[in-house]
């Protein structure tokens, strides 16, 4: 089966790198309005539900596309890292 994978991480990266400074969880969620806790579960890619206004949301912050935000991506052979 394939798996959507978020790449939160990598955009708050790209962010900080831009701006000089370290995206936090909690700065992210005042400039967009979703909790922490959301915001934690996406990095992590273990959010199994996520409303398209969150997306819509990041993809705003970021200013990226869904592409960007997120990938479908093949499923990794057993045993694979």
């Amino acid at each position: 089966m394939r798996t959507i994978n978020f790449h939160l991480r990598i955009l708050m990266a790209k962010w900080a790198e831009r701006h000089g400074e370290t995206l936090t969880f909690r700065h992210l969620s005042e400039q967009t309005g979703i909790s922490t806790n959301t915001l934690s579960h996406l990095a992590k890619n273990d959010q199994t539900m996520i409303g398209l206004s969150v997306i819509e949301r990041l993809c705003d912050f970021f200013n990226c596309g869904l592409c960007e935000f997120m990938t479908l991506d093949e499923p990794r052979p057993k045993g694979a890292h």
